[in-house]
């Protein structure tokens, strides 16, 4: 049997195929949504789910439906016994007509019947339920007091919590609409999957490392002024080095982002003659080269790369043109292959510490403004994806925080950004400080292993540790923070 209109992909990832039910929220999930705030849920796979899998928000919405239909019976008939406003009930009763017309035109079964018209059977009779309940609260309306011309027995007050009664009702159906138009894409086609392929499929994404350099647990490093790329395999701690085939050399001053679908992509930087160059390369492994794609609207260097995985976009934030430092943001569209322009910064900057919260903010933590003699800004900004603007932070507790350039951030909880290492104005730290967003408040955390200055992106793998390459004063190490612990520590294996 073949959906009409059934979306196979997941409604929050629009690029994710779902790949199984999530009983606890009753909705379909992806990928990602197992890995992430379903990962702890109830899931069962697309292909197993069966009738029983609704009967529970059926039952509900019955048992809602039946407790309002008796209170609106109640309530009519106590209204027959108590006198009335009569200058306001003819208001009243044109909104009730107003009501009856919308159950009798179809209005509410087009909005819930219509959506479920498009699904599979189990979803097809949990319609036909809504239907024959949606008649009987037609009939309900249709009582002699609402066209009887004698109304001085009518109370206004009663009327008035009728009317509250059905808007409470209208949200009510309009939510379940919400719910079932999701519902929509959850629905498996029985007769045609092997369910034993998707079982296998699914668990593969979940748990299986797969056997390429971009994965999520492979951490990647490009060689600035060379043609060396590194990756290492953070399971199995093993390390791999390409000579990539690109024309000229990876650009000094670059920054790196793959993005959770596996691209990974070179950004912007200097190269040979010390030149701002506005290059976005992406990486291709099957080729062993970088491959050129849409530029940037400015030439920059030195600026913070952070990817939104819920946007799939890569942001840069500041920077500079080797003279001038920048306000200057803007964001790739990894699907549309194009740049797009965001507001300004405040305060130009480069080199700030910066992350995605939540996937609504990008927060900015100091940043260098001044070459010679080097200035480090102690002002943050947030930067609202949907209001698209940007306003400065005022932090309490700031004289417990060090503001640095080469610093990095990375969210650690719903709350809680975690910052660390970085220069002052002359010498590297192995500071480490957690930034409350509730209470805009900054204390010292756990320090790092040994001082370290950071421009490549952090890895979160396993949603259990932090990873990102740092330089201290004598050599690049590998930095690995336990988010359940709050603790650093380095691994020897990774070297370069």
């Amino acid at each position: 049997m073949e959906s009409q209109g059934n979306s196979k992909n997941c409604s929050e990832h629009f690029n994710e195929d779902l790949k199984g039910f999530c009983k606890d929220c009753f909705a379909g999930i992806c990928f990602r949504c197992a890995i992430g705030k379903h990962r702890n849920h109830n899931i069962v796979m697309l292909d197993e789910i069966d009738g029983g899998d609704l009967s529970t928000q059926i039952d509900l919405f019955d048992n809602k439906l039946s407790s309002i239909r008796d209170k609106a019976n109640n309530l009519l008939e106590k209204a027959r016994r108590f006198d009335s406003h009569h200058d306001r009930l003819p208001d009243i009763l044109s909104k009730f007509r107003e009501i009856i017309e919308k159950f009798e035109s179809g209005v509410y079964k087009k909005m819930i019947v219509g959506e479920l018209e498009k699904n599979y059977m189990q979803v097809n009779e949990m319609a036909d339920k809504l239907a024959i309940e949606q008649s009987e609260d037609t009939r309900i309306f249709k009582m002699p007091i609402l066209d009887s011309e004698n109304n001085d027995e009518l109370d206004i007050k009663d009327f008035e919590y009728i009317s509250s009664i059905i808007d409470d009702r209208r949200v009510l159906i309009m939510k379940y609409e919400q719910n079932l138009k999701i519902q929509k894409t959850l629905i498996a086609e029985y007769n045609h999957i092997d369910i034993d392929e998707h079982i296998i499929e699914f668990f593969q994404s979940l748990f299986i490392v797969k056997k390429k350099l971009t994965d999520r647990r492979i951490i990647h490093y490009f060689e600035w002024g060379n043609k060396n790329i590194h990756f290492y395999d953070v399971v199995n701690h093993k390390q791999t080095k390409y000579l990539v085939d690109f024309d000229k050399y990876i650009p000094k001053f670059c920054r790196t982002v793959v993005t959770d679908h596996g691209r990974l992509f070179c950004i912007a930087g200097r190269h040979q003659d010390n030149m701002c160059c506005n290059w976005m390369l992406e990486y291709i492994e099957e080729k062993k080269c970088l491959e050129h794609r849409a530029v940037l609207n400015d030439p920059r260097s030195d600026f913070t790369a952070i990817y939104d995985g819920e946007m799939d976009r890569i942001y840069a934030i500041g920077g500079n043109d080797a003279k001038n430092f920048y306000t200057n943001c803007e964001y790739y569209d990894v699907n549309e292959d194009k740049w797009v322009r965001i507001a300004n910064l405040n305060v130009a900057r480069d080199s700030a510490a910066c992350c995605i919260f939540n996937s609504r903010y990008i927060y900015v933590f100091s940043g260098r403004i001044k070459f010679n003699p080097k200035e480090i800004t102690d002002v943050c900004e947030m930067y609202d994806i949907e209001k698209k603007n940007w306003e400065i932070i005022s932090l309490n507790k700031k004289n417990r925080w060090v503001p640095c350039d080469l610093a990095m951030c990375y969210q650690i909880s719903p709350t809680n950004i975690l910052i660390f290492g970085g220069f002052d104005r002359q010498n590297r730290t192995n500071a480490t400080f957690v930034f409350n967003t509730s209470k805009n408040t900054i204390e010292r955390a756990s320090d790092l292993p040994t001082v370290g200055s950071f421009s490549t992106m952090v890895f979160h793998i396993e949603d259990k540790n932090l990873y990102t390459v740092g330089w201290n004063n004598t050599k690049k190490n590998l930095y690995k923070y336990s988010i359940s612990e709050g603790l650093w520590s380095l691994d020897e294996d990774f070297t370069i």
